[in-house]
């Protein structure tokens, strides 16, 4: 799995936040364990990239300013 990089993961050495997002997954049950992996490799790399202020894998429109321009 990804090793987040940095002195500390992100979080840790930050004030507490206002709000959350949890989320839950319900899998199918021909899910295994591969493909559990696969795919919190995937989630992990994304939250990586949104925390380093890029796009996530299946952004359709991954340029940093695409809302802004849409609502002006």
């Amino acid at each position: 799995m990804a090793v987040p990089r940095g002195v500390h993961q992100a979080g840790v050495d930050t004030a507490p936040q206002a709000h959350a997002t949890f989320a839950a997954l319900d899998l199918h049950d021909d899910t295994d364990h591969d493909g559990l992996r696969r795919m919190m490799r995937i989630l992990s790399g994304d939250a990586a990239r949104l925390m380093r202020g890029e796009a996530a894998l299946a952004d359709s429109d991954p340029s940093p300013n695409s809302r802004a321009r849409r609502r002006g």
